[in-house]
């Protein structure tokens, strides 16, 4: 943010912003409400494209991402409901949730994966959840 020039207020306008919406369109973010519904979740939740990439790309499963989506969805439900631990922090804008889950890719000393699962203000003030690797912000 930046101060106007020659302006008396000292409040910051915005100069630019990224909103969720757009990160969907150009595909940063890939929007998994439908499948998170079914399981449970009221919040528009999405999945960053590195977790597409990585654990649902239709590569990994010929047939659709589904299944491991549907684990993901399902591990982060146990992880906030049931008794699977998790790792919780208090994230700027909301609490970010580190949870583990079973990919079924490559040896099964590489198949125990953790995540990230955010939850925040969305462009509305809504809530939201963003599901990443744990790296990323």
């Amino acid at each position: 943010m930046a101060k106007e020039k020659g302006s008396k207020s000292k409040r910051p306008f915005l100069i630019y912003s990224y909103s969720r919406e757009q990160a969907i369109r150009d595909g940063y973010l890939i929007d998994v409400s439908d499948i998170a519904t079914k399981l449970g979740f009221t919040a528009p939740t999405v999945v960053t494209a590195a977790v597409w990439k990585e654990y649902c790309e239709p590569e990994h499963l010929p047939d659709e991402p589904t299944p491991i989506l549907r684990d993901i969805l399902w591990m982060l439900h146990c992880s906030l409901h049931g008794p699977l631990p998790c790792r919780r922090e208090v994230t700027g804008g909301g609490e970010a949730v580190f949870f583990s889950f079973i990919s079924h890719l490559g040896t099964p000393a590489e198949a125990q994966s953790e995540l990230k699962a955010e939850f925040g203000p969305g462009d509305q003030g809504e809530s939201v959840i963003t599901i990443m690797l744990p790296d990323e912000d």
